[in-house]
This record gives structure tokens, C-alpha cells and sequence, in this order.
């Protein structure tokens, strides 16, 4: 989780001068993969009606009360690639374009 807070805030060590792409977009908040994990699961669940199970899922949430089940089950992963992509969409449906790449080069 560090690593990726890096890289989105950026890092003003020495050894590693990443820029980050939130300051490129101009977002100073502190922003965290927690922040990020929590608005991912609102977006999924209220407006693109992704059930909490596969929420759960894709957020690698263990389910204690079928933990004997879960041994069971082999897991269809393409749930957490769809979950994603209709999230993505979404999103993507709501903002404006970016005039800048977000890679560091």
C-alpha cells in the first residue's frame, strides 16, 4: 500500500523521485488506497448495482461465515474484471478526458 500511495502522491526522496499522478491532476488532498478502496466499493455497489458479494470479492475480503464453502468453490476471477470494468465505465461516463498522459515520462 505504500508503493502505491507514492505513486500517487509522489515521493520527494532522493532515491526515488516519483511524480505522482495526483499532482499532475492537481488533486492536493491527501488521498489514500484506503480512500480510493472505500470510493471504488460505494461507486460499484450504489450506481453500478454490484452485488456485496462480489464487492466483497473483488475488495479480497475473506467471508468467515463460508470459510468451509469457500474451500469448496473454484472462483470465476472474470467476476472481479467485470465488477471493475463496469466501475471504470462508470466513471469514465462521468469525467472529462485528460489533456495529459499518467505515466511518469
Amino acid at each position: 500500500m505504500k508503493y502505491i500511495n507514492i505513486q500517487l502522491h509522489g515521493s520527494n526522496s532522493k532515491t526515488k523521485k516519483v511524480k505522482g499522478i495526483f499532482p499532475k491532476l492537481g488533486i492536493d488532498k491527501p488521498v489514500t488506497t484506503k480512500w480510493a478502496r472505500h470510493t471504488w466499493a460505494t461507486i460499484a455497489r450504489n450506481d453500478c448495482r454490484i452485488n456485496k458479494d462480489d464487492i466483497a470479492l473483488c475488495l479480497g475480503h475473506q467471508d468467515i461465515d463460508n470459510q468451509v464453502t469457500d474451500m469448496y468453490i473454484k472462483y470465476d476471477y472474470s467476476i472481479i474484471d467485470d465488477s471493475n470494468r463496469k466501475v471504470i465505465d462508470f466513471v469514465n461516463s462521468h469525467c472529462t478526458p485528460l489533456d495529459m498522459p499518467l505515466d511518469n515520462k
